[in-house]
């Protein structure tokens, strides 16, 4: 019920950014064909007006903030555009933009200085882009018969007629606010975890190991439903904030706490040593005393979205009830229960070392926002600090040097060879390129190809239906709606995406929503000839700025993310008694666990774009084997969130309480060094194996220099890293020791005072998370380790490759 439930919400909710997208252009047709006559001579580029509403209403949220903001968008286009064009032509002259060449000149200087600036948004430069073609590129096909000033304001007056058209689609019949739709998806995704949970705890005291497969998988799909609910929340808060509606409180933080839980349960169900089919009766009974407890916070948290509450819920401390006996003492088998059982904890009470950690993490955030005084999105009062720093993040970096270059080159390059080719239809290559720009790195081929389809089976439409209605141009905007509709859905698929799905809308709107362009037939001709000749400038260009592939860029980020995995590990460590420095420790951890978690996302892009990306002559990409790498990093990210606030929960109850004895102290210590330095090893050989280009190269570099060494009368080392550094045996041992310490140190720190029951259950759910999250991340080095040697096999077909023996010779060479 929960999976069709979520499905119908996302479905209804595309559903309604269709249908006003539909209105939007509906708007913008009825306007610009059918409005009055000195409304129809000051919207002559009607074109542009429907690339400015598909622009801002085709996205993955729309709502009325997010039409105010693309208003704002526009409104900071415009003043670019009028301010760089206007001065150009009257000192230039109309007359004397006669050719090709000039309108490249004109619109290369224009555009590096609109991409110049990096706080200046996208939208902003794409729509600026677009309006310098047509002002630059209009002025060579009409030469002295234009104004140098009437002629840009033109322009400009049809790019506001765009953005006001979707701002009132996002008004009728009634206003679409962000704040609704992320009211209505909260409840969704509070509704989908009630699902999820229970499944997940019926799972646990199923009877049977296939039955509790059964729940497993049906907790699976509700995560999948859920995982799209929480995106398309973060999707509206953009929206949200320009409609200066907060919420009572941060519902996406709480939202993400929700998540981090529910994962952490998925975590411990799936887990290898989950007693499956076999769970203790009395746990079972526990958890199934507990559900109810979590669905009713869940529901809590439902109703607390809705306008008239306050404040958030309420948590309490700790658990209201005992903990199950059959946790203690600490054992291996049972801890996925316990950590599962912890992770039930946080969703119910929010009452561990996470929430300390994030009061923690937000002063020390809030300080440093005090101490830099960053103004805020409108600038309202600005200080002397503040006004410096506005200056500062408007000055160019290397990085928008580059943009500003790569965008100047191919705007000058699409318009020049466009108005080569075709006189009258030369916009049309340059404001293909001009949508198409992107900040970040984009699968090239993929978006060029996406488009060009795009543009052919709008265009198609778009004639079909003018040979249909031949006889009746005043019906041509009657089949455009259906297909704006129908587009709006393309953007979210696989095949097409955004790209895809804008480039079809204005295919067939081009064709369908203006008048006296010529014969329909012909003009979709020209411009489809007039995009390819764009998009092959857009190509060039981009593979000339960024000529390594993505799936080299995933090899390297792969290498990168495991440093920055090792870097987390080494700071996972118990902190000595009696440190100072224990909060700034705990802090620096924080802070590189973000990174990784950057590094891991910016890995799984590239391993996105790469799969797109066509081989050519190159060794063909492996994603499947990079997919699988990528879903153990990104599982180790989350058990690390978890291991981290642990770590920092007993490391001050360890100071706090003065019963524990040194040498237990040191022996978690001495466990927790193990764990590290192997986990480390197995870490860097892979590390090391990552960044070799090829095997054939290595064991020639390794054969002459084990040949020069043996010459000179040299033993060859085998120290370093080396594979498969942990074994099922090395596991058990591991986590069989931190067990045993871990029991000693609760039987010698707490009594049996009736004072210290909930607080030794605290630490008993502690330490066992501990247990598990170590457990697990070995674990997923294995499977990494393995899935590496899969790799190499794979990309090296004719060697053959034994990772110990690799492993060897990778560390003879690295120390050379």
């Amino acid at each position: 019920m929960a999976v069709t439930a979520a499905t119908t919400i996302i479905w209804r909710m595309r559903l309604g950014s269709a249908l006003r997208a539909a209105l939007a252009c509906g708007i913008v047709g009825a306007v610009t064909i059918f409005g009055p006559a000195p409304v129809r001579r000051l919207l002559t580029f009607s074109a542009f007006s429907y690339v400015t509403t598909i622009s801002i209403v085709l996205s993955d949220a729309v709502s009325v903030g997010d039409a105010v903001r693309g208003v704002w968008h526009v409104m900071w286009a415009v003043a670019s555009v009028m301010v760089l064009s206007v001065p150009c032509l009257w000192l230039i002259g109309p007359g004397r933009f006669t050719g090709a060449a000039s309108a490249a000149a004109a619109v290369a200087v224009s555009a590096f200085v609109v991409a110049l600036p990096k706080r200046t948004h996208l939208l902003t430069k794409r729509l600026a882009f677009g309006q310098l073609v047509i002002v630059y590129v209009g002025t060579v096909i009409h030469g002295g018969q234009i104004s140098f000033i009437m002629h840009p304001i033109r322009v400009a007056s049809s790019t506001a007629a765009g953005a006001l058209a979707a701002v009132a689609a996002m008004m009728l019949p009634f206003p679409r606010l962000a704040f609704f739709q992320i009211r209505k998806l909260s409840k969704g995704y509070c509704e989908n975890g009630c699902e999820r949970m229970g499944a997940m705890v019926e799972g646990v005291g199923a009877k049977s190991k296939a039955e509790a497969v059964a729940l497993m998988v049906e907790a699976k799909s509700l995560s999948t439903n859920g995982t799209k609910l929480l995106q398309s929340i973060k999707a509206n808060m953009r929206g949200m904030i320009w409609e200066r509606r907060q919420m009572s409180f941060d519902i996406e933080e709480k939202l993400e706490e929700i998540e981090v839980a529910m994962s952490g349960m998925e975590a411990a169900l799936t887990s290898p040593s989950m007693a499956l089919g076999t769970m203790d009766e009395q746990l079972c009974n526990f958890l199934n005393n507990l559900k109810p407890k979590a669905i009713s916070k869940l529901q809590q948290f439902k109703i607390s979205v809705t306008p008239s509450s306050t404040t958030a819920p309420e948590t309490k401390p700790t658990f209201s009830i005992p903990l199950p006996l059959n946790i203690a003492p600490i054992t291996p088998q049972i801890l996925p229960a316990s950590f599962f059982l912890r992770c039930m904890e946080i969703l119910l009470y929010d009452s561990t070392a996470a929430a300390a950690g994030r009061n923690l993490i937000s002063k020390v955030e809030t300080g440093r926002r005090a101490n830099e005084e960053e103004a805020t999105d409108f600038g309202v009062h600005c200080t002397k600090k503040s006004r410096w720093g506005i200056l500062s993040n408007m000055l160019p970096t290397n990085k928008s040097f580059r943009f500003a270059l790569k965008c100047s080159i191919t705007l000058a390059l699409a318009v020049f060879l466009g108005l080569s080719y075709t006189k009258p239809n030369g916009y049309w290559s340059g404001l293909t390129v001009a949508i198409s720009f992107a900040t970040e790195r984009q699968a090239i081929f993929t978006v060029a190809n996406a488009r060009a389809q795009g543009t052919a089976i709008g265009s198609i439409y778009g004639v079909i239906c003018c040979f249909i209605l031949k006889k009746y141009e005043y019906l041509w905007l009657l089949p455009l709606l259906p297909w704006v509709v129908f587009t709006s859905f393309l953007v979210h698929s696989r095949m097409y995406g955004q790209s895809g799905g804008i480039a079809s809308a204005l295919g067939a709107l081009l064709v369908l929503g203006r008048k006296n362009y010529g014969i329909p037939s012909e003009f979709a001709n020209a411009r489809i000839a007039e995009a390819c000749i764009g998009l092959l400038c857009f190509l060039t260009v981009e593979i000339v700025f960024n000529p390594t592939r993505a799936a080299t860029l995933a090899k390297t980020e792969f290498s990168t993310s495991l440093v920055a995995l090792q870097a987390c590990i080494k700071r996972v460590i118990l902190i000595p008694q009696k440190n100072l420095n224990e909060t700034s420790n705990f802090i620096s951890l924080i802070e590189h666990h973000k990174i990784l978690k950057s590094h891991v996302s910016q890995l799984e892009k590239f391993i996105v774009e790469a799969g797109f990306e066509p081989n050519f002559w190159f060794t063909p990409f492996q994603g499947g084997c990079y997919e699988k790498l990528l879903k153990s990093l990104q599982k180790t990210v989350d058990i690390l969130q978890f291991m981290v606030y642990e770590m920092r929960f007993l490391s001050l109850e360890l100071n706090r309480s003065g019963l524990v004895v040194k040498e237990l102290h040191d022996s978690l210590s001495d466990d927790m060094e193990t764990f590290s330095k192997k986990l480390g090893c197995s870490l860097k050989f892979m590390e090391k194996m990552s960044l070799i280009k090829s095997l054939k190269e290595l064991q020639n570099r390794n054969q002459s220099q084990c040949s020069s060494e043996m010459e000179m009368g040299k033993k060859v080392s085998n120290d370093g890293c080396r594979a498969f550094a942990f074994s099922e045996e090395d596991v058990e041992k591991i986590v069989g020791s931190f067990c045993q310490h871990s029991n000693e140190i609760l039987s010698k720190a707490y009594t049996n005072d009736e004072g210290e029951g909930n607080l030794k259950g605290q630490m008993t759910l502690c330490l066992s998370s501990i247990g598990f999250c170590m457990e697990c991340l070995m674990r997923e080095t294995m499977v990494m380790e393995k899935e590496l040697h899969q790799l190499l096999k794979l990309e090296n077909p004719s060697i053959h490759i034994d990772l110990q023996e690799l492993s060897t010779k990778v560390n003879a060479c690295c120390t050379k």
